[in-house]
Order: C-alpha cells, then structure tokens, then sequence
C-alpha cells in the first residue's frame, strides 16, 4: 500500500498477468484523499500510455478505512505490449498533476521447453503462452488467409442485455470489434436495462460501426424475448450466441469460418472455453468431448462458443421463454433433435471465454435459483416431442440432470465370475439381485458351471438361457443396489453395443473401464485415480456417456450382439480383455454405442487390478473422443483458484497447487460452470 501527495494507491498484481497469449492486464485500487479531486491511474508501456478502467467493487477497502464513498475504487489496466518492454512504469494524474506510483513493474520469468522439445504446462497461463499460439493463424498472415477460403459467410452474433457492467459491456463489445474474422453482424438487443449507460454506449458503437445493429425493448421481457429480437434483426448464414458480460477470442469466428471450409455439412458447431475473472484473467478451461447426445441429455457440456444455422434457429422457433434460465440448452437440444450427429461439428480450441462475477452461474450457480426447474422442464418437454418414455431425476452433482429409461420387464440375465472368486462372491451378486431373475455361473474354458447347485453339472456355453450376459472379472467386494437394474437397462437399449459402469477400489479411487482413445496407438481412462465422491474432469465420471473401450473388469452384452461377434464360442476362445476388445471392435463397426455409466458400481480389492492399458487389438478405427488439450497442462483445481478480489491483494494469498491432468486427478467437478449455458 502506498500514500503520496494525496493518493492511496495498491497494486494486486506483482507482475503482469497474462489474459491471452498477447494481452496482459494490471489490477490494483486507488482513491483521492479528496473525493472531489479527478484522479487517473496509467501504465507506460514502451512508452505507450495506457489508461485504468475504474468502477470495480473493493467493499474490503471500504471496510478497511471505514469510507463507503469509496468502495469502488478498483482498477483494471489492459495493455498489448506486443514484444515485451524491460518494465512498466505506473503514474497517477491528480486533477493533471503527474505523480509516479510505482517505478518498474517486470515480467514474470517464462518456462523454458525441455531438451527433447516437449513441455508440459504448470498452469492454465503457461498452456496460453506456449500452445495457443500454434493453434490459430498468426494475426499478421490473418488477410492472407481468409482470402484464400472459399466461403466466408456472414455470422451473425445474438447479443441480449441488460442493465450490463460498464467495463463488462465494453470488453463485450470490444471482443466483437476486435475479431479477426470481418464479415460479420452484431444483432443486440437491450432488454430495457434501466440504467441510462447500456444503452448509450451500445449506440455509441453503434454509430461507429455499421455491422452493429441495435434495438432497445419499451418493457423488460426476459432473455428469451430479447435474444429472439436479436434474432430477427439477423442475416447471416450463421448466428453465435453472446452473453452481454463474457468476451469472445479475437480468432472465435475466423475458426468457425475455417471449420465451415473444411466440412459444409456442419449446421451446429461448438468449441471448448474457460472462465474469466472480473478483469479478464482466465482460467479453469472446458476441454470439452465431442458431441455425445448421452452427456449433452445430462447437462448442457456445449456451453458456449455455439454457432448454429440460422434457418434451424428459425425453424426451430427460436428460444422459449417459459425455458429462461436454461434457454440455451432448451434451443441446443431442439436443435439435435433435427440436426444429424455428424453435422455437429467441435472446435478442440477455448474460442469463449466466460465471465465469473457475483451474478454469474460461471461462478455460483445459485446466481440462477429457477435454472433447476427449467433443467426439469427442458427434458421433459424433449420426452415429449420425441415420443420417449422416461422420467427426469437430479444428477449426480447439483445441476445435472439424470434420464431413467424404464426397466426392461421379465429380463433374464446371466453372471459369470471367476473360477477363483465365484464361491466365495456368489453371495455378493445374490444380495444385490433384488428379486430379478439371474442366473449366476462360473467360467472355465469353454464350460460353465452354475454356482451354489447341489451337484456340479457342466454346462456348454451355447446352451445357457439369458436375455443379457454380464461378465465380472476382478476380485469382487461389493456391488450397489442399482448395479443390476443400471446395467441391463442399458444393454438392452437399442443403440448400445457394450456397456460398463464405474469401477472402485477399496480406497473409493476409480479404476480404469471407461476407455478412451488418446492416438492410434493407445487408449486411457482419464478419471482413472479420481477418490469419490469427486465427479473427475468436467464431471465425466459422472455422467452417462459413450466411450471408446472398456477393461475386462466388468460388462453386460446383449445376447444377439454376442452373437453378432461370433456367440458363446467367443467366449471360450477369448481371454476377457480380448472379448471385451472384440465387442467393441464389432460395436464400432455396426455402429452401436459403447456406454459407461456411473450408476452401476462395482468395488474390487486393489490387488491384481489393471491402472493402465495400452492398445491391445490395434484396432485405429475409434474416433478420438478425449480432447488432446487435457494432456498438455497440469490442472489447477477452482477451489484452490477462485478468486472473488475481495479479499487480501493477490500478492499476500495462498499459491495454488497443481493437480497433473494425465493422472486426471480432480478435486471439484467443473460441469457446474456449464449447467444453465
């Protein structure tokens, strides 16, 4: 803290922060001993005069010198240096007297990249550094590149607000200006905000650009209203939606125009995104899957960026009001409901990125409190409108939604255990058969021998009874009392091939079955190692969701797709892992679902239990559904970096541990940022 020639003056920032690979920003407060006098904060920056953007809330400045006059007192100073300088000086004009703050500000030291070249970040910040700039063009071969594209079609963006933070509606539209991509539109609409600067700096811009067009509501109609305004005023061949406080990345729509180059059939596209502080610091990215509908039914993992066909937008209706609060995803989900899968397109790129303040679901989901009925409501309403039969529960975590197909009736099911343990284990599958109809066998070489019967009569595979067989081929604890109900229904669904579910330790740490693919040459369970209850990486481990692969610690198969691979005689030529490989292998090729779900729980004793696995089958013909970006950076958990700016300068509070990615280790689910887009 500094006091000089009536100035109090902090500086949060030690050292620029970097908010993009180019951008950097510092963060402090400052106030006039006279409340009257005009003060100014600016950073020199090779020269180069850069002013703050004051008005942020600091109740704990006011609370400190008892002066509520002043508690927005924060600032914000965001520069682009280009090459960097050898230090930033920081000044103050009071009422046009210059006074130096702070002499020299210096750049952080950079990572160096190991010998072999590769490099794996600590940090989300040192991700952005070294490896966002080899995933867009470089902004000085920007014209060259567009010219060569063929098509270059207008993108219109849906911009709703209301009564929207100074600063956060300027770096809104600033985010827009900035693209690096020109042929586009920005649609706003104002849902009659009442406080007078909303509207005057959006016309402002307005009256600067012509792609801006600008509407403003006689009365306040909710976000549906105002974004299908928006809606309206659109003409492109695409529209990308916008929150009035989140900022988009200077290369978002040139990759949806490049996305849409590279494959014409796509009406849907989405990207991955992460989070921004009040003052643009990012944070906490959303490596997202690529469409899966089994995840997306679950909670709305698409968030943003989303760019969808405008004539589907229309013919779709637009957005339902009734739906506020989950609009977007009640939109998204109409949408897939006529658009085909493999015109869903994902960009493996943050192209979004989400503002976290007190009034955000970025940062509190409870900013939303009627979000949980319109969850509720847009499942319902899609059950309705295509003719299915379920019913929706909460989750597994608080936000997302859980899809309860109804238990197929009069299902005969077969268990097989291990020789080893099916004596002693039997008693285990017995306690959780709940009254269902299971016919429990162990396996030896091309026999079976049924469990617990009188006399020891072997039995040929290809004359057991059962509607789905489910194999179990670990060291058994204890099973839960879903286990059964879970994973028949799910192999008895009509589009899956194989199905498993999730497998724990003594110690409550999940084990790998849910595999999937990271290149041609291996496969991976990325929530390998989460200790429940923690949901693993964007809540995955706790969501239906279609997979790659799955171990041989347990399956169930329906009997005509074990047929489908060759029958029980398949069974007794195969070890299990080489079955399950087999399964898949035949899924993927008739196109049926490989499934996990986190409702049938097994529990094994840590001995004799895979961790890892590596192809075994070389079967390459899986798409790759783990997104790469995971592996590159080591994750720092939310809990460990929320940040409200609040509190003590960032200078004095506690650094952060990191949390290594490739051992997908997790502390706090991070789909709860995604729920309500």
């Amino acid at each position: 803290m500094l006091f000089r020639d009536g100035i109090t003056f902090s500086l949060d920032t030690p050292e620029p922060v970097p908010v993009s690979y180019s951008d950097y920003i510092l963060s402090g407060w400052a106030f006039a001993k006279n409340a009257s006098d005009r003060l100014e904060v600016v950073a020199s920056v090779g020269g180069i005069e850069y002013p703050a953007f004051f008005g942020f809330s600091r109740p704990d400045v006011a609370r400190h010198f008892k002066d509520q006059t002043i508690a927005n007192c924060g600032f914000v100073i965001r520069f682009s240096p280009g090459k960097k300088p050898a230090g930033i000086a920081v000044f103050a004009r009071l009422n046009g007297k210059k006074i130096s703050l702070v002499d020299s500000v210096e750049f952080a030291e950079e990572a160096e990249f190991a010998a072999d070249g590769r490099w794996e970040a600590s940090g989300y910040h040192q991700w952005i550094k070294f490896h966002e700039p080899q995933l867009f063009v470089p902004k000085d071969e920007v014209f060259r590149y567009l010219s060569g594209l063929s098509y270059r079609p207008l993108i219109s963006i849906i911009l709703p607000t209301y009564n929207t933070p100074q600063y956060f509606l300027n770096r809104c539209l600033d985010s827009v200006i900035e693209q690096h991509y020109w042929n586009w539109q920005l649609c706003i609409t104002d849902d009659n905000s009442s406080q007078p600067h909303v509207a005057s700096t959006i016309q402002k811009y307005a009256a600067s650009d012509p792609r801006i067009l600008f509407t403003r509501r006689a009365e306040q109609g909710g976000i549906s209203v105002a974004s299908n305004e928006a809606i309206k005023q659109a003409q492109g061949d695409f529209i990308v939606l916008l929150d009035h406080d989140d900022e988009l990345h200077p290369s978002a729509l040139m990759e949806v125009a490049r996305a849409l180059n590279e494959r014409n059939s796509y009406q849907l596209i989405y990207s991955d995104e992460d989070k921004i502080s009040r003052f643009g610091e990012r944070s906490q990215p959303a490596f997202k899957p690529d469409f899966d509908r089994n995840i997306f039914l679950t909670f709305n993992y698409l968030g943003h960026l989303v760019a969808l066909k405008r004539s589907v937008a229309q013919e779709i209706g637009g957005f339902r009001p009734e739906c506020d609060g989950a609009q977007d995803w009640d939109l998204l989900i109409r949408a897939t409901e006529v658009i085909p899968p493999d015109a869903i397109g994902h960009i493996r790129k943050p192209l979004y990125h989400w503002r976290m303040h007190d009034n955000s679901t970025a940062f509190n989901l409870d900013a939303k409190p009627y979000a949980a009925k319109a969850w509720r409501r847009v499942l319902e309403d899609h059950a309705r409108r295509t003719a299915q039969s379920f019913t929706v529960v909460p989750g597994l975590f608080y936000g997302s939604m859980r899809i309860k197909y109804p238990g197929p009736k009069q299902v005969e099911a077969t268990v097989f255990l291990r020789p080893e343990d099916g004596v002693f284990q039997s008693a285990i599958v017995k306690m959780n058969a709940a009254g269902r109809d299971l016919h429990l066998y162990q396996l030896t070489g091309c026999e079976a021998s049924e469990l617990d019967a009188q006399d020891e009569v072997k039995v040929s595979l290809s004359d057991l009874a059962g509607d789905v067989f489910i194999f179990i081929n670990g060291p058994l604890e204890s099973l839960n009392h879903l286990f059964f109900d879970e994973i028949i229904g799910q192999a008895m669904r009509s589009d899956c091939g194989l199905v498993t579910g999730m497998a724990v330790d003594t110690e409550n740490r999940i084990l790998p079955t849910a595999y999937l693919r990271v290149d041609e040459e291996s496969v991976t369970d990325p929530n390998a190692g989460v200790k429940i209850p923690d949901h693993g990486y964007m809540g995955m481990a706790s969501v239906v969701r279609t997979i790659d692969a799955c171990s041989e610690l347990f399956f169930a198969v329906r009997r005509e797709r074990l047929a489908e691979a060759g029958g029980m005689g398949a069974v007794s030529s195969f070890q299990m892992q080489a079955l399950a490989d087999l399964l898949c292998r035949k899924a993927h090729e008739k196109g049926l679902s490989i499934l996990y779900t986190p409702y049938a729980v097994a529990s094994f004793s840590s001995a004799s239990v895979p961790r890892t696995r590596t192809d075994r089958n070389g079967d390459r013909s899986a798409p790759v559904r783990l997104n790469p970006h995971l592996l590159t950076f080591n994750y720092q958990s939310p809990q460990e970096t929320e940040d409200t700016e609040e509190t003590a300068p960032r200078s004095a509070k506690k650094k952060t541990a990191s949390v290594p990615v490739r051992a997908a280790v997790r502390r706090r689910t991070q789909s709860e940022a995604l729920l309500t887009r």
